[in-house]
Order: structure tokens, then sequence, then C-alpha cells
């Protein structure tokens, strides 16, 4: 579950800052920007059937790790080499990918270590640390854009330093690596 509050503060606070970022780094129009913040969400769509697929052959954590390496190394990349429209692209494309991986199998992670009486409980669980995420990621990363003088590529920073946290509570899960063959 801390996992799932990491994860999630990186990527809401990152999505939420994306349009500012495309307008007052890239020089982009305020529409076109929000189209282009739409291809995470377009790839997200076409990978969500096979990471979970994924996720039902390798092990879920497996392959949330995975993602959440992606991520991690996306999101340093988007901080250093994001400079045109052609790299905000190609980075909000492979968010999408990356990020179908982890989304898609957090919650069946999260049923693998309950058994079914609890699964209220358990959903129930999931759900308080998204939403406090949802919360809290944005806020903290509108302070640090604030605070680093309204350079929003510090969300990429801040988006890449909580992935890395939450992969590293990722490597202790032992429990969602059943595979299929």
């Amino acid at each position: 579950l801390i996992g799932i509050l990491f994860w999630f503060m990186g990527f809401n606070a990152l999505e939420t800052g994306l349009s500012s970022f495309a307008v007052f780094t890239l020089g982009m129009q305020a529409g076109t920007a929000s189209i282009f913040t739409g291809l995470v969400t377009i790839t997200f769509i076409l990978f969500a059937v096979p990471a979970g697929n994924f996720g039902t052959r390798y092990g879920r954590a497996a392959v949330i790790r995975v993602g959440l390496l992606g991520l991690s190394v996306l999101m340093l990349l988007g901080y250093l080499f994001v400079r045109s429209t052609t790299t905000f692209a190609i980075a909000l494309t492979l968010t999408g990918i990356f990020w179908a991986m982890v989304n898609v199998n957090s919650l069946p992670l999260v049923y693998d270590h309950g058994d079914e009486k609890r699964i209220g409980a358990f959903t129930g669980l999931y759900y308080f640390s998204s939403q406090f995420a949802a919360v809290l990621g944005p806020t903290l990363g509108g302070i640090l854009v604030d605070v680093m003088g309204n350079q929003y590529r510090w969300l990429w920073l801040f988006a890449a330093f909580f992935m890395v946290a939450a992969l590293i509570v990722m490597l202790n899960v032992k429990r969602g690596e059943t595979v299929t063959t």
C-alpha cells in the first residue's frame, strides 16, 4: 500500500502539471498541450490488456517492478531531455505503456494478499492509498514548482523520486509472483 501511495503520488503530480509544463516550458498552445497529454491515456488504454496478461503470465509484482523501473528512468530522462514537442510525445507515449504495467496489476496484487472474505476491506485500503496520493502528490508537486520559481520541469524529477521509492518498496513484496504458463 505504501508503494501504491508512492507511485500514485509521482504519477498524479506529473499528470496534473503536464499541460502547464507544455505551455510554460515548451511554449505550446493550451489546446495543443491538452491533446498531447492525452497520449498517456491512449497508450494506457492500448496496453491495459497486454499489461494484465503479462501480470498473469509473469507475476503481477514482477511486471509492476518492470513498469516502475521504466517510469523511473523515463521520468529522469524527461527532466533531462524533453525540450521539444517530439521528445514530449515520445515520453508521454512510453509513460502510458509503463503506467499500464503498474496500474493494471496493482489492485489484483492487493487482492493476492488477502482472501475473498476481506476483498472489500482490501479494496478500501487500495483506494485510500491511491486517493490520498491524488491529493498529496499534486499538492507537494505544486509546492515544489512554486519553490523552484515556477519551473514545471521539476515535476519530472518529483515523479522519478516517487517511482524509485515505490520500486524500492516493491522489491520487498514477495507475493503476487504466481505465474501461469
